[in-house]
């Protein structure tokens, strides 16, 4: 199930850049970890963000 979870993130963030050219776009949130967001937030508040691999 873990190797599925990952291939299926991975398809998705490919799919995401290849078809708009960035990562997906999320309102900020200042309760969620920072290590997620690959940008500065916007004007309108919102970053840029990639799914990374819980580790516990």
């Amino acid at each position: 199930m873990e190797e599925f979870k990952k291939s299926l993130e991975h398809i998705l963030n490919d799919f995401w850049k290849k078809e708009y050219g960035t990562y997906p776009k999320v309102p900020w949130d200042e309760d969620v970890d920072p290590i997620l967001y690959l940008s500065s937030s916007d004007e309108e508040e919102y970053v840029y963000w990639k799914p990374i691999e819980k580790v516990t």
